[in-house]
């Protein structure tokens, strides 16, 4: 019904780059994921109220985030071109510390092109997808053709879903509905399903015959919440299980206010 005004807006690059900003500390989304993990009523439920922590180390293969028994690894949904060109905005925001940006190569840093990953998805059906995976890609975007750059977007992707552990996909976008009168949120928890449905399926189906019997959400920021959703079937598709007010963390809090203030 609200489908017309759905849309989106890219997180700036300080909510998605890990370390962007210089000398600030829990400067990496990891940190907030895991504050709405642990401020999830149906999370906490379901890991038997034991907070989740990030490990120490992940030498061994250890998940993202772990609560008792339970793992559960995060991953962004934003195309590795994005992140790039959201990466190289650091040269302008914080000219004094680019140090990092050094493995950058002159060519790929004037490529003025990027994948929107979730909509790239649209392109493949799940034959696709099986086939794209076995293309083999260079390390370097620098002189690949826009057609080329979204299906090494898109493997890389692939890869992510093949990883055989429970996934969180944090959807690098914050949501919104642009209609005249306030929505009531079931409302538009349900475009928000249809949504990620109509993005994602193909590769959900993908997901499992590489791994079957693995738990996968998307989360995403919507109404200055954080949208928990998970993927149950082919037949039911993304369902909306909770909701987790920004201001539970103060991580995703502080990053957005030095966003703000550039």
């Amino acid at each position: 019904m609200y489908e017309a005004y759905l849309h989106e807006s890219s997180l700036p690059p300080e909510l998605v780059i890990k370390n962007f900003v210089p000398d600030v500390e829990d400067d990496n989304y990891e940190n907030y994921i895991l504050e709405f993990l642990n401020a999830s009523p149906w999370f906490m439920e379901k890991v038997g109220y034991i907070p989740f922590f990030h490990p120490i180390s992940e030498h061994f293969g250890e998940c993202d985030c772990i609560s008792g028994d339970y793992g559960i690894d995060l991953k962004l949904i934003l195309s590795n071109s994005e992140l790039k060109r959201k990466s190289w905005e650091r040269v302008l925001y914080y000219p004094k510390d680019n140090d990092h940006l050094g493995w950058f190569s002159g060519d790929e840093i004037q490529q003025n092109f990027a994948t929107r990953l979730h909509a790239a998805l649209r392109m493949f059906d799940l034959e696709d997808l099986k086939a794209l995976d076995s293309l083999g890609f260079g390390q370097e975007y620098s002189g690949m053709k826009d057609v080329e750059v979204i299906k090494r977007d898109v493997k890389y992707f692939l890869n992510n879903l093949e990883t055989e552990k429970h996934l969180l996909l944090f959807h690098g976008y914050e949501m919104f509905l642009d209609t005249p009168d306030p929505v009531p949120f079931e409302e538009a928890a349900k475009e928000l399903e249809v949504a990620f449905d109509y993005d994602f399926s193909n590769a959900m189906a993908y997901r499992n015959e590489m791994v079957p019997d693995l738990e996968t959400y998307i989360s995403t920021i919507f109404d200055d919440h954080f949208v928990l959703l998970q993927w149950q079937g082919a037949e039911n598709g993304f369902r909306c299980v909770d909701t987790v007010p920004v201001t539970e963390s103060p991580v995703f809090l502080k990053l957005r206010e030095l966003s703000e203030r550039r």
